[in-house]
Formats: structure tokens, sequence, C-alpha cells
């Protein structure tokens, strides 16, 4: 189950659940770069909804697995593949979660079940993570052609890689 954090919430929430229930199901916490929920380094985030500029009161790292940072760039090309693949307008915290997936996929046992939350829909990053504009005036080169590569030139990887609902 890998699930974003914030205030951890969601997580612990989650984690106590399945915990209580003897599950084997393991957590897999999605933070940001930057974020200090998983690290001592702060840093500069641009995409909302996501990370945390403290150490959350509520979690319990016991329960959960090894985190997945993930940078704001990929934050976007989760979003954007995730609207490309399966026509899901989501905000950044699932785009995170999407990339964090496609990062820890070859390490997961091929018969793993994998689940996640679509915890904010889009419409309020219209003017953010969704805009060409906005994307420009806030990311370098190399960014940019890691993002539009996945637009324009629709990555043929993407292509096999569809999400299941």
């Amino acid at each position: 189950l890998f699930v974003a954090t914030s205030t951890c919430g969601t997580i612990m929430g989650c984690a106590q659940e399945i915990k209580a229930r003897g599950l084997s199901t393991e957590i897999i916490p999605v933070d940001a770069v930057g974020s200090l929920i998983f690290n001592n380094t702060p840093g500069k985030r641009i995409i909302s909804g996501m990370g945390a500029s403290r150490p959350s009161n509520f979690i319990d790292k016991a329960l959960l697995g090894t985190p997945v940072l993930v940078r704001d760039v990929e934050s976007v090309l989760g979003c954007r593949k995730l609207l490309q693949a399966e026509a899901i307008l989501a905000g950044g915290s699932t785009g995170a979660v999407v990339s964090a997936i496609a990062q820890k996929l070859p390490e997961l046992d091929a018969n793993a079940r994998i689940a996640f939350f679509i915890n904010d829909r889009g419409e309020r990053y219209l003017d953010t993570i969704y805009s060409d504009k906005w994307l420009i005036d806030n990311f370098d080169a190399d960014d940019l052609f890691s993002i539009f590569k996945i637009e324009k030139h629709h990555d043929e990887n993407l292509e096999n890689q569809r999400f299941e609902r």
C-alpha cells in the first residue's frame, strides 16, 4: 500500500488497522524531497498537498516500510502520466505516489498487489501542475524535457504500463 504523507493521519490509520488485523501488507510512505517527515534536511518544495516543514507527531516509523522520496518534477510526471494513461485528473500527492510506484516496481515481487489512494483531484492544480507556462517558470530545462517528452511524444513505455482501477 503506497500512501502519500503530510500530517500522517491517513498512513498511520492504515498502519494501525493493518497491524490490528495481523495482515502482511507492507505500507510504503511516499514523501516529498525537502519534507522533514523522513528527512532531516529541509528543502524547497513547490507542489502543495504533500510533505511537511516539521516532523509529524502522529508517525510511528516502526509500522512503515522504507519511504520513497519524490522530487516535485516526479510528482508532475506522475500526474501527467495518470491523466494520459487513465484520464484521471489527480493532484500532486497522487502524482507523487504514481511516480513512487514506478520507482519501486522493479523491487517488488511479480505477484505483489499494489494499492494506493487518489487523495486529491487535479482541478486545483490546473494553474500549476497542468499549466505548461507554470512548469516553464518553475523547472529547469532537464526537468522540462522529461515532462514534455511524456506529454508530446507519448512515452512508449507508458503504453505498456496501464494502471488497474
